[in-house]
């Protein structure tokens, strides 16, 4: 089952200022049950006056911006992220195809060594020359993939 994830806009918190839970669902558009789930996952309640739970405004920020980068994986110089294997890696027979973009931002493009997944990454024309790729051989390689893939099928 996919989890539905939802960006939030935080900025409409003010710092210093404390919610109670119909205010937050207000503010964020989110159900009572979604704060529940919060509070048991770890975010801190300013203070507890009978039936009603407040929260402060930096509390709430600090464990959104902490649930949303608990996952972000940081690839290095040489690697892609793939979307199948959901981690960093690195391109097939270390090469890639070089696409131009427009004058400032060019497209790695790639195969997962790993899922034979096709990835690929943006990046700045500047840093193209610190890449460690050979983008000589990729077109080729693709191509006998995309082979052994339909004569597998057929």
């Amino acid at each position: 089952m996919k989890k539905f994830r939802k960006k939030f806009n935080l900025r409409l918190l003010k710092k210093g200022d404390c919610y109670n839970i119909k205010d937050l669902c207000r503010l964020l558009k989110i159900s009572e049950g979604t704060v529940f789930n919060w509070q048991t996952r770890g975010l801190k309640k300013a203070s507890n006056c009978g039936n009603c739970l407040i929260f402060n405004a930096e509390d709430v920020k600090n464990f959104m911006e902490n649930r949303q980068n608990k996952n972000k994986q940081k690839c290095q110089q040489n690697e892609f992220f793939c979307l199948k294997c959901k981690k960093p890696r690195k391109p097939f027979g270390n090469m890639v195809d070089l696409v131009q973009i427009n004058q400032k931002i060019s497209a790695l493009k790639s195969i997962c060594e790993v899922c034979f997944c096709k990835i690929n990454k943006r990046i700045s024309n500047s840093k193209i020359s610190q890449q460690t790729f050979d983008t000589t051989k990729l077109c080729v390689v693709s191509l006998l993939l995309t082979i052994n893939f339909i004569s597998i099928y057929s």
